[in-house]
């Protein structure tokens, strides 16, 4: 317990104030409470006024005889201290203080002012009367009025002593009575002696750390007050950029939901008509199919027949040789007579022969190169198409992966301006928090400087006056309130604009994604035509192909059939032509199954092709839905990332509000402990 006030003690603990010193705190009942030291003799007097008028209820001595003359108080029996009293002096060097200063309590005292009235005997005897008579008589007659004059007067005297002699017990009795009261004071005062020893040593310690931490204490209420200085303007920036960035926001918002519901119903319409496309161009597709697959059976139908004709035609021409064959050998005694004779025109027909075969043999040398190079240019060209177009879908996905790295990009830079935003609000916080900190410690430091004043009042000047903290006047200049700070903080203000302008550009950004998307499928669509239309001309060239194989074939079956339709030469000069016919014709039949197994092969290359540019079509039809798909989660996310950005932006301002709040309730709680505290230093100061 630390003293507070003159005759009130004051718990460390609880800081509840006693009157009077005790073992244990009233409240929180703490043991070893501290001693009242002992004081000066001015303190030590005004102390133990204060605690012996609030202790006893009557009068007290100084208003007895308030108007009594000094030398008529001598006159008084008992006005004396007595020897007990003179005996109950301090030791050398303390001062008692007097019996009329004492407070104590005691009966009324009467005046004896009566003795000095008009009415009284004690006053001036009168003179003798100046009569004629005898000096016998008029000794007689004047010292009988005087003996008279003395008997009463006397006899008052006698009365009024008696009485002052009762007052005069009283008096003593009611001194006696408070000589206890004087000693346990003198016992007190010894102990005061002892806690004030202790006290002052105490005090010559915690001055050094009263005046640092007096120091520390102005200090701090400076910094708080430029802190709050620039919080507020920094509430206010933000709450300005706030809500630009609000009303921003919320016209970009519409913006793009507007955008997006275009762009929603833009690619609903496209998809349903890619769609409707696709479903035509598979139905053209499986049309030609079925097409391609019909002229296929009829064509491998045809080429069976052709075949089966070949060999019915093959074992009838066989026959027809071998019987030649007899009957040229049965006659061959009987026609070499005439094969001399004819041998001449036998050399001559063999060598007409010789060149015809020779004529029809180059033409279909120059008729299977032309098509042989036919193909090939159209192979090539097939092959250029493909690379080419194999190109251009590498190009656009490449061009697809640039854009998904740049959202990729662009969504981790959103994402660090997110955590950049929780990071900035978790320092608010922080600073928040070590601003009500250092508001609860300047409250306690304001409040151990409040009790200080008086302990330098009761020491009575045993602080020096370098310690002791200024006065302050009436018109202390009040913190300014948050309407009349200046403004500040432009980087703040730029980041925000840059974060919103960022914002911005992301925005853009989608909506130019989206329509170098739709030209992407606008591309992938014509190119797909192309291809069709590619296909559609690769499939009528192949029909016409056909077509003149089959009239090929034709011609070879209507030459083969003049040939054998025409009149056998004599077996004398047609043995050896018609042998090197057959091997021909032979040759022929095989050089023709060849080309129509080429044809078949390259008809099956053709529908490999296109099966795989199908599905290479299918897969770049998903992978544009894939990024469609994506394009629609990517504004999904720009829409939730403006939500989130609203959130923030209204818990910024709920936490802007909290932070004035604080700040007004901070600036009233310091401009009340600064007005209690110039009002304690003012209720301490020297008058």
């Amino acid at each position: 317990m630390s003293l507070l006030t003159p005759g009130v003690w004051e718990c460390k603990n609880c800081y509840t104030r006693n009157v009077r010193k005790l073992e244990r705190c009233s409240r929180c009942d703490c043991v070893n409470p501290l001693i009242l030291s002992p004081l000066q003799a001015s303190s030590v007097r005004s102390a133990t006024y204060a605690v012996l008028d609030a202790s006893n209820s009557g009068p007290s001595i100084t208003s007895y005889g308030r108007d009594v003359d000094p030398t008529v108080r001598q006159l008084v029996p008992g006005s004396s201290p007595s020897p007990s009293r003179q005996r109950s002096q301090l030791s050398p060097g303390r001062t008692s203080p007097p019996r009329e200063s004492a407070g104590l309590s005691a009966p009324p005292f009467r005046s004896v002012e009566v003795l000095f009235s008009p009415s009284s005997p004690f006053q001036r005897r009168p003179s003798p009367p100046s009569s004629a008579a005898s000096p016998s008589a008029a000794f007689a007659s004047y010292t009988a009025q005087q003996n008279a004059t003395l008997h009463s007067q006397l006899t008052q005297a006698i009365a009024a002593h008696r009485s002052l002699m009762h007052e005069y017990a009283e008096l003593n009795t009611v001194c006696d009575r408070h000589e206890d009261t004087i000693d346990r004071l003198r016992r007190d005062l010894v102990a005061l002696d002892s806690v004030y020893r202790a006290a002052k040593q105490d005090a010559e310690a915690a001055r050094g750390s009263l005046d640092a931490e007096k120091s520390a204490t102005l200090e701090d209420r400076k910094r708080l007050e430029q802190r709050c200085e620039h919080l507020e303007r920094e509430v206010e920036e933000r709450e300005k950029l706030w809500r630009g960035k609000s009303s921003l926001i919320d016209s970009l918002q519409r913006e793009k939901d507007a955008s997006v519901l275009e762009l929603r119903d833009a690619f609903a319409k496209e998809r349903s008509e890619w769609n409707e496309r696709i479903q035509g161009l598979e139905l053209d597709l499986r049309s030609l199919h079925a097409e391609y697959k019909a002229q296929q059976t009829q064509y491998l139908t045809q080429s069976a027949e052709q075949q089966r004709l070949f060999a019915s035609e093959r074992e009838q021409y066989t026959e027809s040789s071998q019987k030649l064959l007899r009957e040229l050998s049965s006659s061959h005694h009987s026609a070499l007579s005439k094969m001399t004779e004819e041998v001449s025109n036998t050399k001559e027909l063999s060598s007409l022969l010789a060149k015809k075969e020779r004529e029809m043999l180059q033409e279909r040398v120059d008729h299977e190169q032309t098509m042989r190079i036919d193909a090939e240019r159209r192979r090539e060209r097939d092959t250029s198409d493909t690379k080419l177009e194999l190109e251009r879908v590498r190009q656009s996905l490449e061009t697809v992966t640039k854009q998904r790295d740049e959202l990729l990009s662009e969504a981790t830079f959103q994402l660090e301006i997110v955590s950049e935003l929780r990071t900035e609000k978790a320092a608010c916080k922080a600073e928040l928090s070590a601003l009500r900190i250092a508001a609860s410690s300047v409250q306690q430091s304001a409040a151990f400087a409040a009790a200080g004043p008086p302990i330098s009042t009761i020491l009575d000047g045993a602080i020096p006056n370098t310690l002791r903290a200024p006065q302050r006047s009436a018109t202390t200049s009040p913190i300014p309130s948050l309407e009349t700070r200046p403004h500040a903080d432009a980087e703040e203000r730029r980041r925000l604009e840059q974060q919103v302008k960022e914002l911005t550009d992301a925005l853009e950004e989608s909506y130019q994604h989206s329509a170098t998307l739709e030209g992407t499928l606008e591309q992938l669509r014509t190119e797909i035509l192309d291809e069709k239309r590619s296909h559609q001309e690769s499939l009528v060239a192949l029909r016409s192909r056909n077509e003149q194989l089959e009239a090929d074939v034709a011609k070879l079956r209507d030459e083969l059939a003049t040939q054998l339709s025409a009149p056998s030469p004599p077996a004398s000069t047609t043995t050896a032509p018609d042998h090197e016919t057959i091997a021909q014709y032979a040759q022929d039949v095989l050089r023709l199954e060849r080309t129509i197994a080429d044809l078949q092969r390259s008809m099956t290359t053709v529908q490999n092709d296109f099966a795989d540019e199908c599905a290479d079509n299918e897969a770049s039809k998903i992978h544009h839905e894939e990024q469609e798909r994506a394009l629609q989660q990517r504004l999904a996310a720009s829409a939730r990332r403006v939500e989130e950005l609203q959130n923030s932006l209204a818990d910024q301002q709920g936490e802007n509000t909290k932070l004035v709040e604080e700040c007004e309730a901070l600036r009233v709680a310091m401009s009340d402990m600064e007005q209690s505290y110039a009002d304690a230093l003012s209720a301490v100061a020297p008058q």
